[in-house]
């Protein structure tokens, strides 16, 4: 009979140590899964703006070596709301904006 009672007990302990387990992951694994995947998915959004920033510095430089010295190079600005405007662009030289109100 004491066989039966201690496998008994054994078995509800396994359940409640399950049990543990179940609520340690739902509480406090799955938060923090959340919390690194939208870390993450600033950074991502952050390297490619970086990217798209690097890309665009690049062919600028190319088109300054390809242009004629003193021609400026006809592209169209959006100004806002998808409103664009026609400019000549001095590919020589441009600026980028770092934060805060920084230009480089």
């Amino acid at each position: 009979m004491s066989s039966s009672t201690s496998s008994w007990s054994k078995a509800e302990s396994v359940e409640q140590k399950v049990a543990k387990f179940e609520m340690f992951i739902n509480d406090v694994l799955k938060d923090s899964l959340k919390q690194i995947s939208t870390a993450l998915d600033m950074i991502n959004e952050q390297i490619a703006e970086l990217e798209d920033v690097r890309d665009t510095v690049e062919t600028m430089s190319r088109l300054a070596c390809d242009l004629p010295a003193g021609k400026p190079l006809k592209t169209r600005v959006n100004v806002g709301c998808d409103f664009f405007m026609q400019a000549n662009a001095d590919v020589r030289t441009f600026l980028v904006c770092v934060g805060l109100g920084l230009l480089c």
